[in-house]
């Protein structure tokens, strides 16, 4: 008995930055190139090309008759749990595709955390070169950091933000470390700012936790702008997001052939 056609469809919220729909195209070539010779499409929810329809009709043409969605997203909420299920399965029905398997979103796992803690260990490396010590596992002195994540209405996402906020901290100990959020829950960014001003560092930390740039990275640059002139004695760092590096894509293969 043959097998099915198997495609894997990749999908990005989506976002208005030029740059932030490029990162996620570089990290979906590394990825159609690591599943090779699978077919691979990559969709978007919304506000960029292309979107989640046309990505399914392409699989379809292909022959594609099992579909393996891989959300990319940080954690599962609304988008994972209704929107991308359902417009991914109106759109399969559509186009004759009859099985659909999901994938959970990233998560809290070990590699992502050690991807951001890299981030965060290289920034602050950077630019103080005392610190060099402090990359080899130690506690990095001197340094505050709050971790921002974009936010939800979602509990479970909130929860496992807050559970990859405390893995991170085991791997880059500091004096002082909080997590907020630019949506939705509690620190809000400007709070978690304000506590990050006060924690009495002379280095300070903003590591947005986000795949891509777009607005929500733009916010949160402008908010520490506006911080670091108002207190230009300490040396404020703001980290890049996860982006579309090597170990990311190795992270999402992982997940997409589990």
């Amino acid at each position: 008995m043959n097998s099915s056609v198997k495609g894997f469809l990749f999908v990005g919220h989506g976002t208005r930055s030029l740059f932030g729909q490029s990162q996620m195209h570089q990290l979906f070539v590394k990825l159609k190139s690591m599943l090779e010779p699978e077919l691979c499409a990559l969709g978007f929810l919304e506000l960029a090309k292309p979107d989640l329809e046309s990505a399914i009709i392409a699989l379809s043409e292909q022959g594609v008759e099992e579909l393996v969605v891989i959300p990319v997203l940080l954690f599962s909420a609304g988008h994972a749990e209704l929107d991308i299920p359902t417009a991914v399965h109106e759109a399969a029905k559509r186009h004759g595709i009859a099985r659909v398997h999901f994938r959970q979103p990233l998560g809290a796992g070990r590699e992502l955390v050690e991807l951001s803690g890299a981030i965060f260990r290289s920034a602050v490396c950077e630019e103080n070169q005392h610190c060099q010590s402090c990359c080899e596992g130690k506690q990095c002195c001197e340094t505050s950091y709050l971790l921002v994540g974009r936010g939800s209405s979602s509990a479970t996402a909130t929860q496992a933000m807050l559970e990859f906020a405390r893995h991170r901290h085991k791997l880059t100990p500091t004096p002082w470390h909080a997590v907020a959020f630019v949506f939705g829950q509690k620190p809000s960014l400007s709070d978690g700012l304000q506590l990050l001003r006060d924690s009495g560092q002379p280095t300070l930390v903003v590591q947005p936790h986000l795949l891509f740039f777009g607005s929500v990275f733009d916010q949160i640059r402008q908010e520490v702008m506006r911080y670091h002139q108002d207190n230009p004695h300490q040396r404020w760092i703001i980290t890049q997001p996860l982006g579309a590096s090597q170990q990311l894509a190795n992270i999402f293969y992982r997940i997409a052939t589990s």
